[in-house]
């Protein structure tokens, strides 16, 4: 017994490979079936949605609430207006103070926490819908009988996770995850910077809606405002495709304003953090590729990238030369690599050196990139009509994923790990 609970996530993704290729064409089918029978109630639905992540965060608080971030920062919300080192990105604690009555009791702010956070959730699986479906409307491969599969894969998505492999390795999840469970502000982040990821792509796409500068710029200030990780990779990549796309146009000028609104926004939060309320000398630093200072750390990032990322690099490396033509997943990989970029490079100093806050960007856009593999992996298969062997091989490793949130929660419930 010890044996199988040491070597648990092990055993669930040999099993799950063996039934998987041996009675492939029968799951998917009744997969396919099942979904087909199904009437999607808007309203009722995302109720089930809301109220079931709602009690798996109250679960994981239950069993595990030493690894969750979620009650310290329910007490940076409690200490709001009473703090003498108050916090630029104070949009999440607000909203926990607001729908908390502005009680101080712990357990009513848990609860108002809690429930942020389930709507945030839902909110990224809509956002995340929404932005398939919008593309899916430019392809004429899409069919409304295809919803069922759509709103498959964005529920799974919410719940994929990096492949674990402990215990040979003494964590979970890598850095270089693209969804947390215990991490408030990033969660609470995610639908707004989906929203912006996709509507400043639509926006050097030439798609123009009324007052789009003005609707980045509010997306760009609640972001910021949420937390500034995902406007650091935004500042670098959405400029870098307005100037190839629009030269030094007009254009090319006004696209940036949100960028320059932004910065200002975001050297008040500096000055905030850094000067005004320092008062233990903590700094930020650039230090070019400074955790790789041995042969070991380049092969831990590596395998760590390879776990968490397996299904988009092996629909990447099968359809490289396709997915480098459309611009939207150019857009979202460019994104993530910025972001891993970023993390290897900009470092904090002093007490905050290890708080990671300059890593959860690729939280952000490791999902996005996720997203964007899984929107341009249904359109493939839409065309074909059939799932091919090479299909068959990605939806595997989709799959993997997916398991991987039944061994994470087995180990974090039971082990403390996270």
């Amino acid at each position: 017994m010890e044996y199988l609970n040491k070597y648990f996530g092990f055993i669930v993704y040999l099993l799950f490979t063996m039934m998987f290729f041996w009675k492939f064409d029968l799951i998917f089918n009744r997969i396919l079936n099942s979904i087909k029978k199904v009437k999607f109630k808007g309203f009722y639905l995302n109720v089930l949605i809301v109220a079931f992540v709602f009690f798996l965060f109250m679960f994981l608080l239950f069993f595990n609430s030493s690894m969750s971030d979620i009650p310290t920062h329910m007490r940076f919300a409690k200490d709001l207006f009473n703090s003498s080192n108050p916090t630029g990105h104070f949009l999440y604690f607000l909203l926990v103070k607001v729908f908390g009555f502005f009680s101080t009791n712990e357990n009513v702010l848990i609860l108002s926490s809690v429930s942020i956070l389930s709507i945030s959730v839902w909110l990224k699986y809509y956002v995340s819908s929404s932005i398939c479906k919008d593309a899916f409307i430019q392809s004429k491969y899409f069919t409304k009988e295809k919803n069922g599969i759509i709103f498959l894969m964005m529920i799974g998505l919410l719940f994929f996770l990096p492949i674990i492999t402990y215990p040979s390795t003494n964590r979970l999840l890598s850095v270089f995850s693209f969804n947390v469970w215990h991490n408030s502000t990033t969660i609470f982040l995610m639908p707004f910077a989906l929203a912006l990821f996709y509507l400043s792509y639509k926006f050097f796409m030439g798609y123009r809606y009324r007052n789009d500068i003005a609707v980045l710029m509010l997306l760009v200030a609640v972001n910021i405002f949420s937390k500034p990780s995902y406007f650091f990779v935004f500042a670098i990549v959405f400029p870098f495709f307005s100037l190839i796309k629009f030269k030094l146009n007009k254009v090319f000028w006004i696209s940036i304003i949100p960028v320059f609104f932004g910065f200002i926004l975001l050297l008040f939060q500096y000055l905030l953090i850094y000067k005004i309320n320092n008062s233990n000398d903590s700094s930020v630093a650039i230090s070019f590729f400074y955790s790789f200072n041995s042969g070991e750390k380049v092969i831990f990032y590596l395998t760590n990238v390879l776990k968490s990322y397996f299904f988009p690099i092996v629909f990447l490396l099968l359809n490289i030369r396709i997915l480098f033509k459309k611009e939207l997943y150019v857009y979202s990989l460019l994104s993530f690599v910025a972001a891993i970029l970023i993390y290897f490079n900009i470092t904090e100093l002093g007490p905050r050196a290890g708080h990671g806050n300059f890593a959860w960007q690729i939280v952000v856009c490791g999902y996005i990139w996720f997203l964007v593999s899984i929107y341009y992996f249904l359109e493939k298969i839409f065309k074909e009509k059939e799932i091919n062997y090479t299909s068959k091989f990605v939806l595997w490793s989709i799959g993997l994923h997916f398991m991987s949130f039944a061994v994470w929660l087995k180990y974090y419930v039971e082990l403390k790990l996270w």
